[in-house]
């Protein structure tokens, strides 16, 4: 039997996704033809586990192929956008209309208020929706560069920050943001 995963080109997670009578769809597998546009593959149960439940991968399954200080390779600033224009498209237009949902059902609850959003990962461009911008309050970057996150005219403040050796954010409260993103860099976390 086959179990279908969602996987997005960004993780997006929302405080009030996974709140207390919150609609769980994804989670239960009920997808609407939105979700379905977004299923890029399947896996089978036991891709992730063994059948006694453990984790079927050792350490060496896992390690880095470059072992470097992350550092060394972030010392100089890239203001390069590390997929394509068609992929940046696509990915502003599910921010939109994920922001879009998120903003409405945080307006039924406290009317007035704005979008907070981290982004981790970042660098000097976040891929938002500009036309969403009234709709975003905190915004905040963390990334390794300090010029590239000082250029990201998206930030209202940011972070210079190697979440590898320094995963804590306690820089900030529980419950500070609305979303979290990470794009195209999940694989160097």
């Amino acid at each position: 039997m086959k179990s279908d995963f969602l996987l997005y080109a960004s993780i997006i997670t929302s405080a009030s996704a996974f709140s207390p009578g919150a609609s769980n769809r994804r989670m239960k597998g009920t997808f609407t033809s939105l979700d379905a546009s977004k299923l890029i593959c399947s896996f089978d149960k036991d891709d992730f586990a063994l059948e006694t439940g453990e984790w079927p991968y050792t350490a060496a399954d896992i390690g880095r192929l470059d072992p470097t200080d992350d550092a060394s390779f972030y010392d100089e600033p890239r203001f390069v956008t590390h997929i394509d224009d068609q992929a940046i498209e696509s990915l502003t237009d599910y921010y939109r209309e994920e922001f879009g949902a998120v903003y409405k059902a945080k307006q039924e609850k406290t009317p007035g208020s704005k979008l907070d959003i981290l982004d981790l990962c970042s660098s000097w461009i976040s891929h938002f929706p500009t036309e969403l911008e009234e709709k975003y309050g905190m915004t905040v970057g963390i990334g390794m560069n300090e010029e590239e996150l000082t250029a990201n005219k998206q930030l209202y403040m940011h972070y210079a920050q190697d979440l590898n050796k320094n995963p804590k954010l306690s820089q900030f409260e529980d419950n500070s943001f609305d979303i979290i993103t990470n794009v195209v860099s999940v694989d160097y976390l």
